[in-house]
């Protein structure tokens, strides 16, 4: 199960370039903008289920999980690029608790999922309790620097769409996708199977 930690607000495009997108060169919209970039984030996020903006997650470890499991000495998680492990730690029955290096593990990241492997291929720890004996810290998403540019291009083009309506801002003109971005986000939907 992947909870999320901390949500971030921080915007991965900057007001100037997509204020250069929708040619505004104004001042008093700025505000708006801003919601309007974090709002487009949301929806890509929403879409394709994998992280766009860097957060922290927290996966807990649940027999149960179909999605995101343990195989041998990995750990599989669907929620897009891992960027960086922040702490993993195990507990036992006797809720002792055991923290590890993340020195001692590396990250592969592929299309629909990722992994978190110990790097002498020893098996995954996995603790004795039996709730979430595994708790495992990481950020996953983009940075400004790291975002594709069919998703930017998704983001400038959500913006501009919401903007032409934002006079009239409601559930059914916020529902109209511009031309061409389903197709992007499509590309980088997770599958879940």
């Amino acid at each position: 199960m992947l909870q999320i930690i901390d949500k971030s607000v921080n915007l991965l495009l900057t007001l100037a370039y997509v204020k250069g997108y929708l040619k505004v060169t104004h001042d008093s919209e700025n505000s708006l903008i801003e919601d309007l970039i974090r709002y487009a984030q949301n929806y890509i996020e929403d879409y394709t289920s994998r992280a766009i903006t860097n957060n922290t997650y927290k996966y807990l470890y649940d027999t149960c999980d179909d999605i995101n499991y343990i195989v041998a000495f990995s750990l599989r998680i669907q929620k897009g690029f891992i960027t960086e492990i922040v702490s993993i730690k195990t507990y036992d029955t006797d809720q002792s608790e055991t923290v590890y290096d993340v020195a001692d593990f590396d990250i592969i990241n592929a299309d629909q999922y990722s992994k978190i492997v110990q790097k002498d291929q020893a098996d995954f720890p996995i603790g004795s309790r039996g709730y979430n004996p595994l708790v495992v810290d990481f950020k996953a998403g983009f940075t400004t620097t790291t975002l594709p540019y069919d998703l930017r291009t998704a983001i400038c083009k959500l913006v501009a769409s919401y903007y032409e309506y934002r006079e009239t801002m409601s559930p059914e003109n916020m529902t109209e996708i511009p031309h061409g971005v389903i197709d992007i986000l499509e590309k980088h939907r997770l599958e879940y199977f």
